[in-house]
């Protein structure tokens, strides 16, 4: 199961592909460690590339939107 991040954290993944030295909050990097994303390499932060895939198709891992119910036409 691949567990959704929020907005902020995937602004923190983007901000270290970017830059492996980038200043994100701890409990981001925390997350993104545990969820085998980023790694630390020789005391540089790397992504794996399970967290490339994650940028790259970052569109499949949103949080699904809540379903609207149709709307009911009155004759």
């Amino acid at each position: 199961m691949v567990t959704a991040l929020s907005p902020a954290e995937l602004t923190s993944l983007q901000k270290l592909a970017k830059a492996p030295d980038a200043d994100i909050p701890a409990e981001h990097r925390d997350q993104l460690t545990r969820l085998g994303l980023i790694m630390d390499v020789l005391g540089v932060t790397k992504l794996t590339s399970v967290g490339a895939e994650r940028l790259r198709d970052k569109h499949r891992y949103r949080q699904p939107m809540r379903r609207l119910k149709p709307a009911t036409h009155f004759p």
